[in-house]
């Protein structure tokens, strides 16, 4: 008792002990958390560009140990590859290593490991870290969706929601991220947005309209939107810009506008004309509104009041037609309103005036006469000056109309029309000036004979004709005039040129120059006149003032010069002045004036007038005399005269170019003392338009066919004798004119449908204009005879013609027309007379009216067609009765428009308590429709399912016609805190139309609950193991939700599936599925998708609870399932071809044996595989079949070998090939549940003659190995048989004498056999396929080439195999083709294995005796602790010195350093096992007394160099087959001390101990072996082997 009572006490202090250890150290643990939590949280600003420097907060790790004191800090790299490393440690302090963006990578924070370790205890403790990171202002929102286009009606109400699509997303957080919309000013024009439209809430974005939009002024405005982020700094926030662009759609808000004021029309008088020809255009308003309503035309008001019996107006079309005669005898003028009304609710209306005035039947051309033919008229007369005649009277018209002679017949109105435009006819008749450039000087005409130019001419011949100007065709007689241009004294006499004179000294009179002037006036009587004369010598000179000559009267020195002013004075006292310098020279003269050059190469124009100046000829007196000119030859007309003082040469005379078109005149320039020099002056005429055109094959007399419009007349034609473009003719007629003529040409043709009927000769005044600047007129008057034709013209049976057509239809059929020709020749082609006839096309001859384009029934919806014919129209007959028909179209509504939202919540935004009564409105839409008919424009709407949020339908509805939004269903059963609606808008039309609008609604929660008493998963991760191929909607598990509490009873709740992964962690949708059972648990179901263990093993399962957030347990609501299949056997075994043989014969084995293969030899293995597992993929093999095969061959069961049972001997080809039915079986101890495959087996006995060589030359068989399967994949392709290389061989080839055979080492014989593939036989060499693909000429000679070009190498022949070499290798081994495992065991590796043997039998003999050798020696040792030595040995010279601890062995080495261990198996050498002991100072205490050369150490050690490959210890280093890798050796590890020297202990590998080749050399550790590391490196070949 005592003994229990003082163990007691002992346990009892040893318990406070420790619990006092245990206090002391948490008191003074230096890794505890200061703040008293498990994990310490960081705060860290994300980076601004590169930025790696800022600090967390706390600036350093809240731990409360000092690192490198009392604490060491680490931070544990991540658990994933994938996972960046973002922080290192500075101390206490926590760094960035690369810069940190919060937006990029979405971060909010980060986490990693720390490990602390106290340096005290070296207790080690992980403490999580958490850095959260906060977000700076550094990106700018980007808006999304754009560029934004709209459009709206320019009748939207103001303070309207315009657009609600504004959207931006900022990648910041908090009020970083969010954004606000403004409106900003743009480029100020009109059609900026700004001020007409708003944003008054920033943070919705709602585009409003805040001013009247006009269409009519502005069109589209763009709407200038910046979106700015919230930072707390205003000036740190960025924006973004985008534009709005607002297409405004046209309204109904103008009146109607006609085309004209006023409108003028004229009836006959007695004659029902029909549709009226109304000026200046047909009646026609139209709404000033894009919207082009249609409108109605009728007749307001009118004088007399008799009107509406004479006119009707189509109230479609606006055509006027008269349906009774009137009488002009009781009225003369018609005074008419016409109304044009919108088919619209304003019925907005405009009016204008139709005066229609009645005239009498015009018969009669009127009659033009003039008081005289022949006038006169001063030049630059003013405009408006009447011309007088040879009397002085002044010249008047008479026009006289037999039509208009009535007393009470209105005053009759003309056109004078004219050819001039220097003259015109005024109110009162008189032919007055109409240019007040009127000049007869020249270059103007100057003769009575010549006509006028249009702007300088002294006389006018005019075709002067009138013409009705109230519509009628009638014109009279042209009547020509001539006008004489009388001169006025309007032009200066022009003096010429004058030059300088040379005047020699001397005391005589003489002339000395003579003055020239010209006048372009009629008067040519001028004087001369000396002003004055400088250097007193006005008394020397004198000028004569008729002929101008100028003279020296008075004695002169040399070197006096003088300046005389002279001028011209014609005799209305015009003038003109000039100066002659005259200088005084003397000397002898020796030499005579010279010309400047010897040709004078000069232009003049013929109408050039008379002293103009063509040229001026130079000459200069050496000597400085003056020199005199003259013409002294080529001037035989006179027609030039050259000044002697200047040698200009003048034009004395009119010149005609068509005359005389050239002159040469030679010049002689003579001094004073007689000697002279001659130059040559060339001068052409140029043309100037002074020649009249004139018509050629005068009269012109045509005749043409009536009612044909454009049909031609004749031809006339006229001729200028001018050159270039004054030659060229331009004909023209009067433009109102019934012909028409081609400018070119001179064709003329009908402009109009001519009647002979009304005229039957028409008289036409053409002329011809040439194409001179002043262009020249000449007039003929061509008579046209109209042929008189059959006049019948189509007529329509039916007047009115009604249709309707659907709107939005082009090339629709309206109706069909019909019209009748009486004509013996009927002919009908019809047209469309009036009506909107750019919608509309009639088909000439079939009277089909379609429509050109979709007519629209809201613009307008009725139409109305004049259709005639063209036989009417060119007869002149449209105003007939029945020659034109009236179609009525009434257009038919089609739904066209989808309705339009007018009306939406604010912001399309609505907020609703979750407590809202059922059939609350909580919103209302409104839409409109702009078709013209219902149903097309009565609108309903719904809520969609597809484009709302999931449950939205359930818990909101909407009244179908009022666009009431109501609630349908408790809210506080709801799972979302927002929902999507999506309100559709559809009208009733066929095929109905729709728009959408998308409606948010907000659920504001009102009733809560506790964390710990909502809802969730009471595990919330599980494990399952469920069967594959499971049924689809079978129930994988039931996972057990925690108990509601009252508040949460009938809580709704969906079990949703958020993430399914398989073992690859791909995402399978679909796979699984969740669903509240009746108990209220969720249970995970199998979806879509088959359950495939071989596919996918396992699932990783995330199944998330939805319900409302009030109720749920935050940390419960999700649960992680691992769904385990278990295998079942739903996988039949599949046999492995070889895919060589699978190019060729699919699903079946095919080998070839040699007909010697002893019994029980291996024939073949088949190999197949269970994608199934366990028990389900054990294979079982078996012969199936009848066939004689089964007597030859036996299978495995378990491993598949086939072997024979029987040798071959007396096999008969007809038995060939065997064809061995091979069955595997699955699960082969239950056959009720185990599955099976099928292939069949096709053996060939080879037999001579059935081998085929080929022979390559220069090519050894080992490099040839290299290429066996290229060449049997060649051999294949271009056999197209299956190819099998049997062996490869040194070459064999024939003597010279043909005996066989001798060897050709550098060579290959590749031996083969071919199998045909359809019959699986192995064919000979003389078989017809072989000779055809392999031997013959051709055959050779392409696998030759193939073989060179794809290999590299010769193939030299192809033949069948030598007799003695094929049967030498035939009994070597048995021959299997492609798809054996192995190709045989020739004879010579049977005796080596046998050779093996025996020496692996002395080997273990020796290894015995050895043995006990070993055991004896250590029963006679005294039990003893041997210390190993250390010695340092450099293994590696050519490299860094490292010093290396090596096992010092513990037998002593012979001077050679080799190890010699008895019998050497072939060339190697070995070393003595027993002579190797290990001591370890690691393992020394564990070994207690076991002896340094215990067998353990041994036995990781035992090489024998014939059977160390086969048993796996060795592998080639470096391709060295001698070299072997470490062998692990079990006693020995590193060493953990000599702080940083780098040395090795005794090595684990045995990596330190060294063996030479090829004597396998020992490179001990001992020194007196080994005295330097250049003797190691000696003795050491170029590879070492490690033990």
């Amino acid at each position: 008792m005592a003994n229990i009572w003082g163990l007691r006490m002992v346990l009892h202090g040893v318990m406070m002990l420790a619990l006092a250890s245990l206090n002391h150290g948490q008191e003074a643990d230096p890794c505890t958390v200061q703040t008293g939590d498990s994990q310490v949280i960081l705060n860290l600003v994300e980076s601004q560009g590169d930025q790696v420097d800022q600090l967390t907060s706390p600036v350093e790790l809240p731990i409360t140990g000092v690192p490198g004191t009392d604490i060491e800090l680490e931070i544990l790299p991540p658990d994933r590859r994938e996972d960046r490393q973002f922080f290192k440690l500075s101390g206490k302090q926590v760094q960035l290593l690369e810069p940190l963006d919060r937006d990029q990578s979405d971060l909010s924070s980060l986490m990693f490991q720390l490990t602390c370790i106290d340096l005290q205890t070296r207790r080690r403790k992980t403490i999580p870290v958490v850095v959260t990171i906060s977000d700076i202002n550094d990106n700018p929102p980007v808006f999304q969706g754009n560029p934004y286009v709209i459009t709206i009606p320019e009748s939207t109400p103001i303070n309207s929601i315009v657009f609600a699509g504004l959207k931006a997303t900022d990648p910041d957080s908090n009020v970083n991220g969010q954004v606000e919309f403004h409106v900003v000013p743009g480029d100020g024009t009109p059609q900026d947005g700004f001020g007409i439209f708003e944003i008054d809430l920033p943070h919705q974005g709602l585009v409003k309209l805040a001013k009247k939009l006009d269409y009519e002024d502005v069109k589209t405005y763009y709407l200038n939107i910046q979106a700015s982020d919230r930072a707390v700094d205003p000036e740190g926030r960025f924006t973004a810009n985008t534009v709005l662009t607002i297409n405004i759609l046209d309204s109904d808000d103008l009146n109607p506008k006609f085309s004209e004021s006023t409108y003028t029309a004229r009836v006959t008088s007695g004659i029902v004309g029909g549709p009226l020809h109304v000026s200046p255009e047909k009646i026609r308003a139209e709404d000033q509104d894009t919207l082009r309503t249609a409108v109605k035309y009728s007749f307001a008001d009118g004088s007399p009041a008799s009107f509406h019996d004479v006119f009707t107006i189509d109230e479609d079309t606006g055509v006027v037609k008269q349906i009774q005669s009137a009488d002009k005898s009781t009225v003369k003028l018609f005074d008419i309103v016409v109304k044009a009304e919108e088919q619209s609710d304003d019925k907005k209306f405009a009016t204008a005036r139709l005066l229609v005035q009645v005239h009498a039947e015009d018969v009669n051309p009127p009659v033009l006469v003039a008081t005289s033919r022949v006038g006169f008229v001063p030049e630059n007369s003013k405009i408006g000056t009447r011309v007088t005649d040879q009397r002085g009277q002044e010249i008047k018209f008479v026009v006289t109309d037999a039509d208009h002679i009535g007393a009470d017949d209105p005053a009759a109105k003309y056109d004078f029309e004219m050819t001039t435009n220097f003259f015109t006819v005024d109110e009162e008749g008189y032919l007055v000036v109409n240019d007040e450039n009127l000049d007869r000087d020249p270059p103007n005409e100057d003769k009575l004979n010549f006509q006028v130019s249009l702007n300088h001419r002294r006389r006018e011949l005019s075709s002067i004709y009138a013409r009705e100007a109230d519509g009628a065709r009638n014109t009279s007689a042209p009547l020509s005039m001539t006008i004489n241009i009388q001169d006025v004294n309007d032009n200066a006499p022009s003096l010429a040129s004058i030059r300088d004179v040379v005047l020699a000294a001397g005391t005589s009179r003489r002339v000395i120059a003579k003055l020239n002037a010209t006048d372009n006036d009629l008067d040519k009587d001028l004087r001369f006149r000396l002003l004055k004369v400088t250097n007193n010598g006005k008394n020397k000179f004198a000028v004569n003032s008729r002929t101008g000559d100028v003279e020296v009267m008075a004695p002169v020195k040399t070197g006096e010069r003088f300046s005389l002013s002279v001028a011209v004075v014609d005799k209305g006292g015009l003038s003109s002045e000039g100066v002659l310098e005259v200088r005084v020279n003397s000397g002898p003269n020796l030499r005579g004036p010279a010309f400047d050059q010897f040709l004078y190469e000069a232009k003049v124009s013929e109408g050039a007038p008379k002293f103009a100046s063509v040229v001026t000829a130079q000459a200069k007196d050496p000597e400085g005399d003056p020199v005199r000119y003259s013409i002294i030859e080529g001037n035989d007309a006179g027609h030039f005269q050259i000044e002697e003082s200047t040698g200009i040469i003048r034009a004395m005379h009119p010149l005609d170019r068509e005359t005389l078109r050239r002159y040469s005149l030679v010049v002689r320039a003579e001094d004073p003392g007689g000697k002279f020099g001659t130059a040559t002056v060339n001068i052409v005429v140029t043309d100037i338009n002074d020649q009249n055109p004139f018509f050629v094959d005068l009269p012109y007399s045509f005749r043409v066919k009536e009612g044909e419009t454009g049909a031609s007349v004749g031809r006339v034609r006229a001729e200028d004798h001018d050159i270039g473009d004054n030659a060229l003719i331009y004909y023209s007629v009067p433009d109102d004119s019934l012909f028409s003529i081609d400018a070119i040409s001179g064709e003329i043709r009908t402009n109009a449908d001519l009647d002979f009927e009304r005229h039957s000769v028409h008289y036409l005044v053409v002329s011809a204009n040439d194409g001179g600047k002043q262009s020249r007129i000449a007039t003929a008057t061509v008579t046209v005879l109209v042929q008189d034709t059959a006049d019948e013209v189509p007529r329509f049976p039916t007047q009115v013609y009604e249709a309707s057509v659907p709107e939005n239809v082009k090339d629709y059929l309206v109706t069909t027309v019909m019209a009748e020709d009486l004509d013996s020749e009927p002919s009908v082609t019809y047209r469309l007379v009036q009506g909107d006839l750019d919608k509309f096309k009639i088909h000439p001859k079939s009277g089909v009216i379609r429509t050109t384009r979709g007519l629209d029934f809201e613009r307008q919806s009725t139409f109305t067609l004049i259709v005639g014919t063209e036989e009417s129209r060119l007869s002149g007959l449209d105003n007939l009765p029945g020659v034109t028909a009236e179609v009525q179209i009434k257009v038919e509504d089609r739904n066209d428009i989808p309705p339009m939202f007018t009306r939406s919540p604010r912001g399309n935004l609505i907020d609703v308590r979750n407590d809202a009564r059922i059939g609350t409105i909580i919103g209302t839409v409104a839409a409109t429709d702009a078709d013209g008919t219902t149903p097309g424009n009565e609108v309903r709407y719904e809520i969609t399912a597809d484009g709302s949020s999931e449950k939205a339908v359930l818990y909101f509805g909407i009244d179908n016609e009022r666009g009431d939004i109501r609630v349908r269903d408790d809210l506080t059963q709801e799972l979302f805190d927002e929902y999507r609606l999506q309100i559709r808008a559809y009208d009733l039309g066929e095929p109905s139309l729709d728009s959408t609008i998308m409606v948010r609604v907000r659920v504001k929660q009102v009733i809560t609950l506790s964390p710990e008493e909502g809802v969730g998963f009471i595990e919330t991760s599980q494990f399952v193991e469920v069967p594959e191929n499971l049924a689809e909607e079978a129930l994988i598990k039931t996972l057990a939700l925690s108990p509601r509490s009252d508040k949460a009873k009938g809580l709704k709740i969906l079990c949703d599936v958020v993430s399914v992964r398989n073992h690859q962690d791909q995402e399978i949708p679909g796979m699984f599925y969740g669903r509240l059972n009746e108990e209220g648990h969720c249970d995970l179901i199998h979806g879509k998708g088959n359950l495939d263990r071989e596919s996918d093993p396992n699932f990783k399962v995330e199944i998330k609870l939805n319900t409302l957030s009030a109720y749920a347990n935050p940390k419960k609501m999700t649960a992680k399932v691992n769904v385990v299949l278990l295998d079942e056997n739903d996988n039949a075994p599949q046999f492995i071809y070889n895919e060589d043989i699978s190019r060729v014969v699919k699903d079946q084995y095919i080998v070839a044996i040699h007909d010697t293969l002893p019994i029980n030899d291996l024939v073949f293995k088949v190999k197949a595989f269970d994608k199934d597992s366990g028990e389900n993929s054990r294979l079982e093999y078996e012969l199936r079949g009848d066939n004689i095969a089964q007597d030859y061959f036996a299978i495995n069961s378990e491993t598949g070998e086939v072997t024979n049972i029987d040798t071959f001997i007396g096999v008969s080809q007809e038995d060939l090939p065997f064809e061995l039915i091979i069955l595997v079986r699955d699960n082969p101890n239950d056959h009720s549940l185990s599955k099976t495959q099928q292939t069949i087996l096709v053996v060939n006995l080879l037999r001579p003659g059935d081998g085929i060589v080929l022979t390559i030359a220069d090519t050894p068989p080992n490099v040839m190995s290299q290429k066996k399967g290229e060449l049997m994949e060649l051999l294949q392709q271009n056999t197209n048989l299956l190819v099998t290389i049997d062996k490869m061989m040194p070459a064999m080839g024939k003597y010279g004498n043909g005996s066989c055979c001798k060897p050709l080492p550098r060579s290959t014989d590749v031996y083969f056999h071919v199998v045909d593939p359809n019959t699986n036989e192995i064919l000979p060499f003389d078989h017809e396929k072989v000779q055809r693909s392999i031997s013959s000429k051709q055959a050779a000679s392409n696998l030759k080439y193939a073989i060179a070009g794809h290999l590299g190498v010769q193939a030299a022949d192809v033949h069948e195999p030598y007799v003695s070499t094929y049967e030498s290798a035939s009994n070597a081994s048995p021959i299997r083709t492609a798809g054996s495992t192995y190709e045989g065991f020739p004879t010579l590796l049977i005796i080596f294995g046998c050779l093996v043997f025996a020496l692996a039998f002395v080997a273990i003999c020796y290894l015995c005796f050895i043995k006990r050798k070993m055991i004896t020696n250590e029963e006679k040792q005294t039990k003893m602790i041997v210390i190993p030595r250390y010695e340092p040995v450099f293994v590696e010279p050519s490299h860094k010195q490292y010093e290396t601890q090596v096992l010092q062995m513990s037998v002593p080495i012979d001077d050679n350093d080799q190890i010699r261990s008895g019998p050497q198996v072939g060339s190697d050498s070995s070393f003595n096992l027993d002579s190797i002991s290990y001591i370890t100072k690691d393992r020394f205490s564990s070994m207690g007394d076991q002896s340094p050369m215990h067998s353990d150490s041994t036995e990781a050690t035992r090489l024998s160099p014939g059977v160390g490959n086969q048993s796996g210890h060795y592998a080639t280093v470096d391709g060295d087959e001698d070299r072997v890798t470490p062998i692990r050796n079990p006693l020995f590890g590193r060493s953990d001390d000599d702080e940083g020297l780098r040395r090795l202990s005794a090595s684990t590998t045995n990596a330190n101990v060294l063996f030479g080749e090829p004597r396998r050399e020992f490179a001990s550790s001992t020194p007196k072996r080994q005295s330097s590391s250049q003797e190691l490196e000696e003795t050491r070949p170029r590879g070492t082997t490690q033990l």
